[in-house]
């Protein structure tokens, strides 16, 4: 908008042109960032849809360790106090949930590179998540094929991944052969975007991270960044070359870019920052702004309230459209003037044909008081024919009387006025 009024108010054409450009380019910016702005409310979306789902089915399967542990001192899953199984869990927080997961959070606009990175789950390295009294205690690890007294009936079944992936629990028959590990999921990903989506913590993994990869890249937030950006980084000489060598208005020119370079120059009035220089000649114009109760004199610096300046807008394009007609009004009074005062042109008679005297006076289209008839009937030949059906040239210095030749024969005049001389 800015660079709108500034263009409508332009004080030479070059400015009138590259403001234009910047101004075009920002819409083109505005135009980017809002179809991102779509792209990523859906990514949103979804990972708020899957964060809920995710920390419910994670909450609920530890839930399930822990009720199934309850008051136990044998065959317990998750440690309570003194090495026990916790008494009950009847909130998130005795599940043993930081804070930060906890408590409602302020606004953030990336994920904790100490969690979540664009490589993985910072923390999940496999590393080993056993207490020490693991394999004598929690039934996940205990095995014996065909006992009833044992979650597995499988004496080696392997690594059983729970938590979505974020635990993987090796049961066996042999206590020395169990395992219980963090998952692997340090290095899963490259930029954000997981290296494959087969198994649930890739998956997992995915939907939470989807904002953090949306394209934020735009050209600035405020009205003066997306300004300086357009120019700085040439998208407004790009637009000034692509509109004049397509619509062929010049020649490329001696650096292949149809003049913008010299254009955006001309406008800034210098080599080195023509960004800066740019945005300050635009926010330090006096202008008459329109505001809600009436007008006065501000610079864009001094009021740039977009409401203001959508008035302001209009108001210039007002005065520009009324100049132009203006100056078409006097145009067309001046040439009807000197239309009304044209000299006419006076008709030949012998009188005024005498009056000319002799030698080069003798002319007007005539010689000898002959004169080439272009309305011929024979249009590829005129007629030499006296001005009137006859003529003296008395004046010219002959003494006699001429009489009408014809010159039919003749192709151009003079061939015709040759003939009248001899």
């Amino acid at each position: 908008m800015q660079a709108l009024v500034a263009a409508t108010t332009a004080a030479t054409p070059q400015q009138d042109e590259m403001y234009s450009a910047a101004a075009v380019a920002a819409m083109q910016c505005a135009a980017t960032a809002l179809n991102n702005l779509q792209n990523f409310q859906a990514k949103a979306l979804k990972a708020a849809a899957n964060g809920g789902k995710i920390a419910g089915h994670i909450s609920e399967s530890v839930n399930l360790l822990a009720v199934m542990s309850k008051g136990g001192t044998t065959g317990t899953c998750i440690d309570g106090s003194g090495g026990n199984a916790p008494d009950c869990v009847n909130s998130a927080k005795q599940l043993g949930c930081p804070a930060a997961v906890l408590n409602p959070t302020a606004d953030i606009d990336k994920l904790d590179d100490n969690e979540v990175k664009a490589t993985g789950f910072a923390k999940y390295d496999g590393t080993s998540a056993a207490g020490s009294t693991a394999t004598q205690k929690c039934h996940l690890l205990l095995t014996s094929g065909n006992s009833a007294g044992h979650l597995w009936q499988d004496n080696t079944p392997g690594p059983q991944e729970l938590l979505l992936g974020l635990l993987s629990v090796t049961p066996h028959n042999s206590h020395a052969s169990t395992a219980i590990n963090l998952g692997t999921a340090n290095a899963i990903a490259t930029g954000y975007t997981p290296t494959a989506t087969t198994k649930d913590i890739e998956r997992m993994y995915d939907a939470l991270v989807a904002p953090q990869k949306a394209d934020d890249e735009g050209c600035g937030v405020t009205p003066e960044e997306v300004l300086k950006t357009v120019i700085s980084s040439g998208k407004a000489k790009e637009l000034i070359k692509l509109v004049r060598q397509n619509a062929k208005l010049t020649d490329k020119g001696d650096k292949n870019d149809y003049g913008a370079a010299a254009i955006q120059r001309a406008t800034a009035g210098q080599e080195n920052s023509q960004d800066e220089k740019i945005h300050e000649r635009i926010t330090t114009k006096p202008l008459t702004q329109v505001t809600a109760t009436g007008t006065k004199s501000a610079s864009i610096k001094d009021n740039n309230d977009p409401a203001d300046l959508q008035r302001t807008l209009l108001l210039a394009r007002i005065h520009s459209r009324q100049q132009k007609t203006d100056l078409q009004k006097r145009l067309q009074e001046e040439t009807a003037k000197k239309a009304n005062t044209a000299t006419p042109k006076t008709t030949e008679t012998n009188e005024t044909f005498e009056k000319k005297g002799t030698g080069d006076k003798c002319k007007d289209g005539s010689k000898d008081g002959f004169k080439w008839d272009e309305n011929a009937t024979d249009k590829s030949k005129g007629d030499c024919k006296p001005k009137e059906e006859e003529k003296t040239n008395t004046a010219a210095g002959t003494g006699e009387t001429s009489t009408g030749v014809d010159c039919s024969k003749h192709k151009t005049q003079q061939a015709c006025e040759s003939e009248t001389r001899m």
